[in-house]
């Protein structure tokens, strides 16, 4: 992977700038490990059962709308870049945030009281902060990611691990001051993404200056039809999805216990999100290149020059997924008692098996990078869905009749079927056309 980055013409500033760029993000890994060490010792297993059942519901517009908007205006500023169209692009992207933003703020509303309503008074509250943390977090990502693609990365990753910290060290202050309500912790986020916000509004527009550019300009309306229709295919399948995802958590609540949910929701985030989180810091700073080479795909060679690159990427998943098999499975109860409470080693076997999963999960996620970088989303449609369908399938039947363990044997086979759904769909559908 070195050596295809290096082809790529990296001088010593860039050099700089990845190591800066990845050792940001590994800064944050370890503060979110270092605050489900804190949540678990301090909360309960079913209230922090509860906070995990709030943070997957709180992907859902991520997953939604904002994750696939931020695709496609990933994709779509190289291509604004070549073509002198920044201002007109960050026109058009802004307005289909803000109508997507005022669209999840008028659902939390709706959704906070008929939660009241129904007596659900918790959930009352948590769809109200649910919505805001949404509309704040998806702002601030899609500035990052814009400033990291263009080459200002020093100043975005300062801004994300700055949120980032002052998000978990807020909402750690506030559930030990406050409160040891859950939602308090969903609070702390809001409010640390709301500052913060402030802070992008002012640099975007110094990393970016072309966006002050007068309102008389003649501005093109191609980027936002460009940007949906590269993007609803994510919009489709985000859905399906994130049922399946949510299931696994949901079904464990109704089948087992809020406890249960909490034992998962440790594995999840040690032996699933850490690998995730690894592999996204050097995604977060590898990416952009990938874009940058595929471009507007005019060349026939600009393709096979960033799928080159992302080949070499995936086999660097295999091996660091290897890698922390073998440390889990080695030094499961160990890494179980360091990373969060002592009452989560009982689960400590099942670690191994996480990995597993969230390896597979994060090949599948950079195999599917060569569909991104040919501009043919639309076929992820069916490795997604079909993944998803038969995932939500496997999780009811597996915790009905095996709990907890049933549960990480079928996310292993749900992401054995998105690995292979992917596999075939490029090789009967995907390489054929890009080669024509």
């Amino acid at each position: 992977m070195l050596k295809g980055i290096i082809s790529a013409g990296f001088s010593q500033k860039n050099l700089f700038e990845a190591v800066y760029t990845v050792c940001g993000r590994i800064v944050s890994i370890f503060l979110v490990i270092a605050t489900t060490k804190f949540l678990t010792t301090f909360l309960s297993e079913a209230s922090y059962g509860q906070l995990a059942l709030y943070n997957i519901t709180s992907t859902l517009p991520s997953m939604f709308f904002f994750g696939p908007l931020g695709q496609g205006i990933l994709r779509f500023y190289p291509i604004a870049r070549e073509n002198g169209e920044i201002s007109a692009f960050h026109q058009q992207y802004n307005r289909l945030f803000r109508y997507g933003a005022i669209v999840l703020l008028i659902v939390g509303a709706v959704s906070s009281v008929v939660c009241w309503r129904l007596g659900w008074k918790e959930w009352s509250l948590a769809c109200l902060l649910i919505a805001a943390l949404n509309a704040s977090t998806s702002f601030n990502t899609f500035r990052y990611g814009l400033q990291n693609a263009a080459r200002k990365r020093t100043l975005a990753m300062g801004l994300e691990t700055g949120e980032r910290v002052f998000q978990q060290v807020l909402a750690i202050l506030l559930l030990w001051l406050v409160s040891g309500d859950p939602l308090i912790v969903m609070a702390g986020y809001l409010i640390a993404s709301l500052v913060f916000m402030a802070l992008n509004h002012t640099y975007y527009r110094r990393s970016f200056p072309e966006t002050e550019k007068s309102s008389g300009e003649k501005i093109r309306t191609h980027y936002t039809t460009d940007i949906l229709q590269y993007s609803w295919p994510f919009i489709l399948f985000g859905v399906f999805t994130w049922i399946q995802s949510a299931s696994e958590r949901w079904t464990l609540e109704w089948m087992q216990s809020t406890e249960t949910v909490g034992q998962y929701a440790v594995l999840n985030q040690i032996g699933f999100q850490s690998l995730s989180m690894l592999l996204g810091s050097i995604s977060y700073f590898l990416f952009p290149i990938l874009f940058q080479r595929a471009g507007n795909l005019k060349e026939s060679h600009q393709f096979k020059q960033a799928n080159q690159l992302n080949n070499i990427y995936l086999w660097f998943n295999v091996l660091l997924a290897a890698v922390l098999f073998l440390v889990f499975w080695a030094f499961g109860p160990e890494v179980i008692a360091l990373l969060s409470d002592d009452k989560y080693v009982k689960v400590s076997g099942l670690l191994p098996l996480m990995v597993i999963a969230g390896g597979l999960f994060n090949f599948g996620q950079n195999y599917s990078n060569r569909f991104l970088l040919s501009m043919q989303t639309r076929l992820l449609l069916f490795p997604k869905i079909t993944a998803a369908v038969a995932g939500c399938v496997l999780n009811i039947f597996a915790i009905r009749y095996y709990g907890l363990e049933g549960l990480v044997f079928a996310l292993i086979c749900t992401q054995c079927i998105y690995v292979l759904s992917l596999m075939v769909c490029w090789k009967y559908l995907g390489a054929h056309t890009c080669s024509n």
